[in-house]
């Protein structure tokens, strides 16, 4: 049983391990390896955990990713991933195989198995589905899981409280299907995902959260890590001594310090400061995307809320699109900023040949002028109120993430440091600029992951490392095999 805690953070389950028994138990008499993910990557680590690829091969950085064809945003689809889940290796082999619920993967690779996709994922890529056809109208007897998609947008009280209650909903709900699944079918490997600390941490994280473990307050966040603990327990004991359990999470979650908020004002002072020296005009923006401006900024956030958890998955696609690169002048727009809303920020070069409608000849003068241009403007960005530095480097993401699909990443990822959250900014070469936080989310993930093993096969001293999330394929499939051999197996 591979049983994952999405963006479960190894810190925090330790500075809560008396209200936390169940997970208490298992970091006390498991075998633990922890393990750092990819920096400034964290969308791409269930890419990493299903293919066994790192982020230049497999070219997936988060569930919206960028199409150089169409200009814009596209939601990744079977016809993105460009590989196999190391589980249908598994069932090549011989395994029987359920999986349930990994974020970022559709159910096109087992032929025997059950494969289950996004009932109760944080990240929804697809509409849920499942392979089987049995399964797929047992789902649509369940309906969607109860968590539903994230809208990130700030909340009113009464939407936290709803909120709160649908994730610890969803999570009672997926323990009781796992179960089901477990008794129900015919397995030797089992792997599902918990999504609702991903979802809680990124809303409820709070001050309170990092205090000392002495404090009394139970926040939202720990009442969710509570329903998980139980859950785990649960499914714990009903496996019993004899099943091999690794128990993970590929990134962690801390308090958030992006300053993502700034990146879109910052580009386009950068383009105009850049091309202004060029000679060329300033980029600038349509009146087309007057629409969604104005209802950002005069429609309560509440409202907005409201609107998007209903509104169907084409028309929040369009909202974000246009938000993020509706009426852009592309043959004055050198560089963008991608999906900002994420721990680091993605940024994104117009290259010709490339975009298709790129104006930087790759590699040539202008090209580097402009990178240098960029570096030096992030690099020296800093809150104008305390004077404190905001960046902390400039990831190159080719050279660090190299491969045969490394295009489809981002150009260069901003390291944001731990700083509180900047409304006005100052940075050489462009002076002052201003913009107010949005405020929907108050974690943000860290590259923290761990796997702990428990059962039969925990002390073995065969197994291949894990030394990155793309590794999990390999030790999760040396498991797997000896499991095979001693002919072990659950269920009916």
């Amino acid at each position: 049983m591979a049983l994952g805690l999405d963006s479960a953070d190894l810190a925090f389950i330790r500075a809560h391990e008396d209200r936390l028994p169940n997970l208490s138990a298992t970091l006390s008499g498991g075998r633990l390896i922890e393990f750092e993910g990819p920096e400034g990557m964290s969308g791409s680590v269930w890419p990493s955990f299903a293919l066994g690829q790192e982020a230049g091969e497999h070219g997936i950085y988060l569930h919206q990713v960028w199409d150089p064809e169409k200009m814009g945003l596209r939601t990744i689809a079977p016809d993105w991933c460009r590989g196999k889940s190391f589980w249908a290796d598994l069932e090549a082999q011989g395994h029987d195989l359920v999986v349930l619920d990994v974020p970022f993967t559709f159910p096109i690779n087992l032929t025997k198995g059950v494969e289950i996709c996004d009932w109760g994922t944080h990240d929804k890529s697809h509409p849920v589905s499942s392979n089987d056809a049995e399964m797929s109208r047992r789902i649509a007897a369940m309906g969607e899981g109860p968590m539903g998609r994230e809208t990130p947008i700030r909340k009113s009280r009464r939407q936290l409280d709803r909120l709160r209650r649908r994730i610890r909903e969803s999570v009672a709900l997926k323990q009781r299907f796992i179960l089901e699944l477990m008794d129900d079918l015919n397995w030797d490997v089992f792997i599902t995902v918990f999504g609702e600390l991903h979802r809680a941490g990124h809303v409820f994280y709070s001050s309170e959260d990092e205090a000392a473990p002495s404090t009394p307050a139970e926040t939202p966040l720990l009442e969710v890590y509570r329903d998980v603990d139980s859950s785990v327990g649960e499914i714990i004991r009903r496996l019993g001594p004899d099943t091999t359990v690794v128990l993970f999470s590929v990134h962690g979650m801390v308090r958030d310090f992006t300053q993502g908020h700034l990146v879109k004002p910052l580009m386009n002072r950068i383009n105009e400061a850049f091309l202004a020296a060029e000679g060329v005009k300033q980029p600038r923006l349509r009146q087309r995307t007057a629409l969604v401006r104005w209802a950002r900024k005069r429609v309560p956030q509440t409202i907005q809320h409201a609107i998007g958890e209903r509104a169907p998955d084409a028309v929040r696609g369009w909202v974000v699109e246009r938000e993020h690169f509706g009426g852009m002048d592309w043959e004055r727009m050198p560089g963008f900023g991608l999906r900002v809303d994420i721990g680091d920020t993605d940024l994104r070069l117009n290259i010709a040949g490339r975009e298709r409608l790129g104006i930087l000849e790759p590699g040539s003068d202008r090209h580097q002028r402009y990178v240098r241009f960029l570096h030096e403007v992030l690099l020296s960005l800093r809150d104008a109120d305390t004077g404190r530095s905001l960046v902390d480097e400039v990831i190159d993401v080719h050279p660090t993430y190299p491969g045969a699909n490394c295009d489809a990443l981002p150009d260069y990822v901003i390291k944001w440091r731990s700083e509180p959250i900047a409304s006005k900014v100052v940075a050489a070469k462009i002076g002052t600029v201003s913009a107010e936080h949005p405020g929907a989310r108050a974690g943000n993930h860290n590259k923290m992951g761990f796997a702990l093993l428990l059962g039969p096969q925990q002390a073995r001293n065969d197994l291949p490392p894990l030394d990155r999330v793309s590794d999990f394929a390999g030790l999760i499939g040396a498991l797997a095999g000896e499991t095979a051999l001693q002919g072990a197996g659950r269920g009916r």
